[in-house]
């Protein structure tokens, strides 16, 4: 209802004070926006105090409100599984009075028989599913050990013979399924009576036990409204944490005892103080606890009541619940004043700890779910990491050898601010806790790269300077200040979508873009400041300062390119290009990755060459799903993608992975040998996150486009330059995903529409929109300085003298670039290569798609120089003339 109000689903008992029956929307909203953002908060500090408890070297832990999700990376974790359960634990224990199987079995009996009469017309069109499980005969199994009495359910009564649970798909068993709906999927424990010998229910706290493939079918069947009306209304029925141990695939089903209208247990985890691991009398680890003093009162208090009666085998059980999973329903034997009790279930030391860890640190008060994991396994990761670090040194021995073969004297200079700039970022990261990843190390390469463009800027500025006659210490106070300009315009932008990036960024695209901004910073730091102070101490100390070599002399100087001229020629092939693109986008489309279409993703390495083909249709068969299989690296190595059970959980995922390739691996590799020495690494990306990905990658390019747009209009006060840069900037965008989707499935490597490309499109609009500003920044200088001129031929003759800066900024970092693409690993190869695209044609839309608009877009009658004197600039310009 639009007229409706929000205060009549929130004043509840909960919210008293808070939300009142009087409380507007507005209130009502901003109460749950406030208790969101603290459970968000308390959400993070419980996640973090597991992790500082898990015991692994540099974790990290990085929160993102705005999304609402924490991203976690654990290095030389070697049991994914145990991490998923530690993380996603709410923690929510709770103490539930139980129904014995006795008791609650006349209730299910009667729900059998009305599941019967109900579903009969129903059967053959599967509504419930019921023809299609797998039968459980109903013969009761004979025990022979301990009664039920002995041991609140009969531990022979487990064993595979006497559950007799056989997979039957005869026409007898679908009789049985239609006579007994419940039944025939659910056993019901019992035992023989040694007195009367005949079969009785159990009086332990199983009151069934059920296939795990058949857990859902008996949730549907024991929820439908036609059930629930013969079911005692105080009766809630809740699953074992685990499956039995001989048969590893069938679970208890309990009966727990609520209070009828209230959801909340007689006994909460709010009352445990201490939470440790320990060993019971038989040496088992189990998890002990001790309650405050309020909860060593309910304890008493629930404990005295369930053990009343002459026998022990009269007495109550009480089951222990977490996360609405029962961890164990031991027979109270008798009274518990002292506010002490123990876990157990069937747990190994490790948890054991973990489960005590789990409650110490408290419950969470929103559940936590794993939306998106990334699984290394530690060859790959380590086959990354030095690929990485093998691509920053020669990139870094690359870039530092250009500067002095380029620069001569000046080029060392640049260097010490190079060398005090990697410096820099890595004692940030390093206090920031960061961890060493692939993204981080592609981060720092790029930052070299925007490095030394900061300091090619200065120095073609000196040499300019110098071009006019001025001395070495005027060329070098001038050149720096005039170049600052563009210097602060190409960084700021820069940072602008490094910003964005890390606002929407996730996981590895987080880091990566961390490490770019922190760059960004101390890039401006020592190219600006630092390396002015050693260019004044030096040449102060009258030592020579050289700013040229034999190569580098008169390069690219006095050019006379008619760009303007041919402005139409640079439409006509843009056009085309993009066309051709576009072409290619609609018809051939792109391969999405993971990130985009939800799903898993493995990389496996096989002991011998393997075909992707082979593999992709045996796969399909075996599946039903066609999945993406691509050469990853070598020859024996692939990159599968699917999105087979990708909601399922990891094991069952897991274990159909190695059905699918077991033609490919051998009959003699076990399940577990193969996830450990076949699969290289796994990722899955469920469908929410993979849809929030997307939106968000979206959003990324589209504000990033705006926000420089905007900046740019700020700067240079003319809307045609804004216009002419976020045209220029679609049209890098465009050219790179054209290329992608031409070049799909052709190139050796993937090419993929990832976050990690999202990463790479953004980056390349930072970089394109640094060589814009540099021409935009002469334009706007020649302008001024010549307002007489034919505004053409001064916008030529602006591109022609930045020249020099636009080519040498874009081959460095090219160059870095290109060394990235061959050392830097195939895991960012597609990333590299999108980079180097982009690279391309932001130096080719700088001066024939920006520039060129900004000329068809500006009226003859109009200048495009500032309307207003910057009088406090040409007063300082005059200063320094005079000097």
């Amino acid at each position: 209802s639009p007229s409706g109000k929000l205060a009549a689903f929130f004043n509840t008992r909960e919210n008293v004070g808070k939300v009142t029956v009087n409380s507007t929307n507005s209130d009502v909203l901003n109460y749950l926006k406030t208790q969101s953002a603290e459970a968000f908060d308390r959400t993070y500090k419980i996640l973090q105090s597991r992790i500082d408890k898990f015991g692994v070297a540099a974790p990290s832990i990085t929160p993102q409100p705005a999304t609402g999700r924490i991203v976690v990376e654990l290095p030389g974790v070697d049991n994914p599984a145990r991490v998923r359960r530690y993380l996603q634990a709410a923690a929510k224990l709770e103490f539930w009075e139980t129904y014995k199987a006795a008791e609650i079995y006349p209730y299910l009996k009667q729900a059998n028989d009305l599941l019967a009469i109900r579903l009969a017309p129903d059967t053959t069109s599967g509504s419930l599913d019921t023809t299609q499980s797998t039968a459980a005969s109903l013969t009761l199994g004979n025990d022979t050990g301990k009664t039920a009495a002995d041991t609140g359910m009969l531990a022979n009564s487990k064993s595979k013979d006497s559950l007799n649970i056989k997979p039957d798909s005869t026409a007898l068993a679908k009789k049985e399924q239609a006579k007994n709906p419940l039944f025939a999927i659910m056993y019901v424990p019992n035992y023989k009576d040694e007195k009367t010998g005949q079969q009785m229910v159990s009086t332990g706290p199983t009151v069934g036990l059920v296939l795990g493939k058949d857990t859902a079918k008996v949730n549907k069947l024991l929820h439908q409204d036609f059930v629930q009306t013969v079911l005692p209304r105080d009766v809630k029925f809740l699953w074992g944490a685990k499956p039995l141990d001989e048969t590893q695939s069938t679970y208890e089903l309990y009966a727990i005892k609520k209070q009828v209208g209230d959801d909340n247990a007689p006994l909460g985890g709010e009352h445990v103080t201490v939470a440790r691991q320990d060993f019971d009398p038989n040496g088992k680890a189990e998890v002990s606890m001790t309650m405050d003093n309020e909860g060593a009162k309910i304890w008493k208090q629930l404990t005295a009541k369930n053990a009343q009666g002459d026998k022990v085998e009269d007495h109550g059980f009480i089951a222990i619940v977490l996360d609405n999973y029962i961890q164990s329903a031991p027979r109270v034997t008798n009274e518990i004043p002292n506010g002490r009790s123990s876990i157990s279930g069937n747990f190994d030391i490790t948890e054991a700890k973990d489960l005590a860890n789990i409650l110490q640190t408290g419950k969470l008060p929103a559940p936590a779910v794993i939306i998106a994991e990334d699984v290394v396994g530690p060859s790959l990761g380590q086959e990354a990491i030095n690929s990485g670090l093998r691509s920053m040194i020669v990139a870094f021995v690359a870039v530092l050898a250009f500067m002095i073969l380029y620069y001569n004297t000046s080029g060392i200079v640049a260097n010490i601010a190079l060398l005090l700039n990697l410096f820099f970022i890595i004692g940030v990261l390093a206090s920031l806790g960061a961890t060493l990843t692939l993204p981080g190390i592609a981060g720092m390469v790029l930052t070299m790269g925007m490095a030394v463009d900061a300091n090619v800027l200065i120095h073609e500025r000196i040499k300019e300077e110098f071009a006019k006659g001025k001395n070495t210490l005027k060329a070098i106070a001038d050149g720096h200040y005039k170049s600052y300009s563009a210097v602060f315009d190409t960084h700021l932008t820069t940072l602008i979508t490094g910003l964005i990036l890390a606002y929407f960024g996730l996981g590895p695209v987080l880091g990566y873009a961390t490490t770019l901004n922190i760059g960004v910073i101390f890039t401006l730091f020592t190219a600006v400041f630092v390396a002015h102070l050693i260019f004044d101490w030096w040449v102060k100390k009258e030592r020579p300062m050289k700013f040229f070599t034999p190569i580098s002399k008169n390069r690219l100087t006095q050019m006379n390119i008619q760009f303007v001229s041919k402005r139409k020629y640079a439409y006509f092939f843009s056009g085309t290009l993009a066309l051709l693109g576009l072409i290619s986008i609609f018809t051939r489309g792109f391969d999405y990755g993971v990130d985009f279409t939800g799903g898993r993703s493995y990389v496996v390495k096989f002991q011998q060459n393997v075909n992707t083909s082979e593999i992709r249709k045996e796969m399909e068969d075996i599946t039903k799903f066609t999945p993406v299989v691509k050469t990853y690296g070598s020859e024996n190595q692939v990159k599968i993608t699917s999105q087979y059970q990708m909601d399922a959980p990891d094991s069952i995922a897991e274990r159909g992975l190695y059905s699918s390739l077991k033609k490919f691996i051998g009959k003699d590799v076990t399940p577990e040998q193969f996830m450990k020495d076949y699969v290289q690494s796994t990722s899955r990306v469920g469908a929410t996150i993979s849809d929030d990905i997307r939106n968000s990658a979206y959003k990324a390019v589209f504000f990033s486009l705006i926000a420089i747009g905007l900046y740019i209009l700020v700067r240079f006060r003319k809307w045609q330059y804004s216009l002419g840069v976020i045209v220029a900037l679609a049209h890098d965008v465009l050219m790179v995903m054209g290329i992608f989707s031409l070049l799909k499935g052709i190139m050796p490597f993937a090419l993929e529409i990832d976050e990690t490309f999202m990463a790479a499109a953004l980056t390349v609009i930072g970089y394109s929109v640094n060589d814009t500003v540099i021409v935009f920044d002469r334009i706007r200088e020649y302008l001024r300085e010549h307002p007489a001129s034919d505004m053409k031929k001064v916008i030529n003759d602006a591109i022609n003298s930045t020249l020099s800066r636009t080519v040498i900024t874009s081959l460095t970092v090219f160059l870095v670039l290109l060394i990235l693409f061959l050392f830097g690993g195939d895991s960012i190869r597609g990333f590299s290569f999108a980079m180097l695209i982009g690279i391309v044609f932001g130096t080719y839309s700088s001066i024939f798609v920006a520039t060129p608009l900004v000329i068809d877009f500006t009226r003859d009658t109009e200048t495009l120089k500032f309307a207003e004197k910057d009088a406090k600039k040409e007063a300082h310009e005059a200063m320094m003339q005079a000097k």
